[in-house]
């Protein structure tokens, strides 16, 4: 069994009129698995103790990729059945990326028409049901060609036993 350990800790800075909340997550979504803008976001007061809320969550691998999206529901604006998809395509490429190391080649396997069938199947949708909504992934750059954005695919490191999810919010006075 698999759990993700979800960190959340909550505190507001607005910075040049955009909440420094919603430019923390496109800058963890840039970076990638390059942690060292970390420092970049906590405040001169390093040691003062933080206030926390830690919610650990036991799922399944195929679960932890629609509450990935879940938690990104805020900022990706998806129906119900584009973050059915979307989860399962990123489910779906993680599989695929434990047997392939080739990146091009990862996106190959994830869009052909078997994996796309198959995919299709396990959710039950119809061929045009299907299609639209991965049409409606392209128009929101969810889907940039025959690949996924890296900006919503979750930085997952092997063994994948524990995920970590953290907000930063500064509270500012």
């Amino acid at each position: 069994m698999v759990f993700a350990a979800i960190q959340i800790y909550l505190k507001f800075l607005y910075w040049n009129g955009k909440s420094f909340f919603l430019k923390t997550l496109e800058l963890l979504f840039y970076q990638g698995k390059n942690r060292k803008y970390k420092a970049g976001f906590t405040n001169e007061k390093q040691n003062q103790k933080m206030n926390n809320n830690i919610q650990q969550v036991d799922v399944t691998e195929e679960m932890f990729f629609k509450m990935w999206i879940n938690m990104l529901q805020p900022f990706l604006k998806l129906r119900q059945q584009e973050i059915d998809l979307l989860a399962k395509l990123l489910y779906h490429r993680y599989i695929v990326s434990e047997s392939v190391a080739d990146k091009s080649m990862i996106d190959f396997f994830l869009f052909s028409s078997e994996n796309r069938k198959k995919m299709r199947q396990e959710l039950k949708y119809e061929v045009y049901t299907f299609n639209n909504n991965l049409a409606i992934l392209r128009k929101k750059n969810l889907i940039i060609g025959k690949s996924i954005n890296k900006k919503i695919i979750p930085s997952i490191e092997k063994p994948f036993d524990v995920f970590k999810f953290t907000y930063l919010i500064n509270i500012k006075r």
